[in-house]
């Protein structure tokens, strides 16, 4: 193997001067002829320059820091990252947010991470851009995915679909599922376009497979937009059977509100959330919900990332995580394979 020692001594230059001439030092004042000649004497030798391997992983997320510290699924997904990466030997080189304008740093960071999780929704082509830059990227809950991206996702839509035929053939006929729109971030122009919602998309489906209309409320994904949900079901000409929430917080709202009107929860409308949060278990009543183990999703991406430094060839890798549901006393309903927990 061809050392540095061997080139300088052929160039009849020091050790010094061929290191930062082959690193490409631009600070390094040295003349045309010098820094010619070091090329020419590595190539005639067949150097090979040995490349140390790029371990800094570099974090893209569609939600401000202010709304993911109000985001009880994002705020615990990106503390279970941080660990894995720091598990694996890592460096967080980064945290570049879909609201903040793109700096010149950011796209050197771009360019040169040793592997890019992108966290959340962003558009396709805001996808595709950010491969055009560096390929190794692994998608994390993110609703768009494009087949050549590594991939890691909860499986979302058939739990929700199996789910609503439980409810139907146990006999609960009027369930409304309450939700917030889901928007993709375009990173270059920072506007943003609804995109898909895989719970939503399978409720929707699930009622049109069957020739029944799907009753959805969207106002949003926190606790205020759970109140004003609430309040527009308690103005319906009939109240619900079932209230499925987009995700625990709007669950929350959804208790609070219908125990201040004096409605039984569970003996006149059964409540379920979405992503388990710790919390979820002291709600009043303790509220049954689906658990997203974060914990998971979290040990994939980064062991998917770790490949991708080590194979940056390596074929595209798609993780699909099941879902549990946790019974607990909002509701008494009883899927297969359920947690129990009350």
């Amino acid at each position: 193997m061809v050392t540095l020692k061997d080139i300088a001594n052929e160039a009849g230059v020091s050790i010094a001067t061929v290191s930062r001439i082959l690193n490409e030092d631009t600070t390094f004042n040295v003349s045309p002829k010098i820094r010619e000649k070091i090329m020419h004497t590595a190539n005639h030798l067949g150097y090979v320059k040995r490349r140390s391997e790029n371990k800094s992983i570099l974090i893209i997320s569609h939600l401000s820091s202010e709304k993911e510290y109000f985001d009880g699924f994002y705020k615990n997904l990106m503390k279970e990252l941080k660990k894995d990466i720091a598990r694996y030997n890592l460096t967080l080189k980064d945290v570049i947010r879909a609201n903040k304008q793109l700096t010149i740093k950011d796209f050197r960071n771009i360019k040169k991470a040793g592997a890019i999780l992108i966290i959340g929704h962003f558009t396709e082509s805001t996808l595709e851009w950010l491969y055009h830059l560096n390929s190794k990227i692994v998608l994390v809950s993110n609703e768009i995915t494009p087949p050549h991206f590594n991939r890691v996702q909860f499986n979302q839509y058939d739990t929700m679909f199996n789910f609503v035929d439980l409810l139907h053939k146990e006999g609960f006929k009027h369930v409304v599922y309450v939700a917030g729109r889901k928007q993709a971030w375009d990173l270059r122009t920072k506007k943003t376009e609804e995109t898909i919602d895989k719970r939503r998309q399978a409720f929707i489906d699930w009622h049109k497979l069957h020739n029944l209309e799907p009753h959805v409320i969207l106002e949003g994904w926190y606790l205020k937009d759970g109140i004003i949900a609430t309040q527009k079901l308690l103005h319906a000409e009939t109240l619900p059977d079932v209230i499925l929430a987009g995700n625990d917080a709007l669950a929350e709202a959804i208790l609070i509100k219908l125990k201040e009107q004096q409605i039984k929860v569970p003996d006149d409308i059964q409540v379920i959330g979405f992503n388990n949060l710790e919390e979820s278990k002291y709600y009043d009543p303790p509220l049954s919900t689906f658990n997203q183990t974060i914990s998971d999703m979290s040990s994939n991406a980064i062991a998917l990332a770790y490949s991708q430094i080590k194979n940056p060839t390596m074929n595209a890798i798609h993780i699909l995580i099941e879902t549990k549901y946790i019974h607990r006393r909002s509701a008494t309903i009883e899927f297969p394979e359920e947690i129990k927990d009350y």
